[in-house]
């Protein structure tokens, strides 16, 4: 078991080493935003991606600049299958992201979520 670990997490890691250049240039522009006074957006995709905003946003210590979008369309509140019908409903990515007024061209916008192949995720990159 310890050994089937180890190797899972070696793949991880080489993983990680391969992404390392767009780890430091996404790093740079956070860096850069915070340096210029700017947000750094997060927007999570689904209600579990949602909530890794929460961990960035408003913590004793953290970063002040952060601007978590909370859509209530991503929050289990309103029921799990609401949120299931809203990562597919067209145009939705780009109808919260206008919302959103405070973001600025040239601001970074963190996407998060867990599933590639939803439309949501796919249409909030495109709108960034």
């Amino acid at each position: 078991m310890t050994e089937k670990y180890i190797k899972l997490l070696s793949v991880y890691l080489n993983k990680l080493k391969i992404e390392e250049s767009n780890l430091n240039a996404a790093a740079k522009l956070m860096a850069d935003a915070i340096k210029n006074d700017r947000l750094i957006h997060i927007f999570g995709t689904d209600p579990h991606s949602a909530s890794i905003g929460d961990e960035m946003f408003c913590k004793g210590g953290g970063l002040v600049n952060i601007n978590p979008f909370y859509d209530p369309a991503f929050s289990l509140a309103h029921g799990g299958y609401r949120c299931s019908l809203c990562q597919t409903l067209d145009g939705l990515a780009p109808v919260i992201m206008e919302y959103y007024e405070n973001v600025r061209v040239g601001d970074p916008i963190i996407i998060i979520g867990s599933r590639p192949d939803k439309l949501i995720l796919t249409q909030a990159v495109d709108k960034a």
